[in-house]
């Protein structure tokens, strides 16, 4: 993400789903971000569903 106005102050926030680095479960596992600027307005939720075998 890109903020034109507060620049690289954009962090991404995980919303839910399995922490960075963990065994996923076999089956369909859903993680959710949202980007949030340095006044605190935040993207639309970005949803990815990673399905395992």
């Amino acid at each position: 993400a890109v903020d034109t106005v507060d620049g690289n102050n954009t962090r991404i926030v995980k919303i839910s789903g399995p922490d960075v680095g963990s065994d996923l479960p076999v089956g369909f596992n859903t993680v959710q971000y949202r980007a949030v600027d340095s006044s605190e307005n935040e993207s639309p939720i970005c949803t990815t569903v990673l399905y395992v075998q």
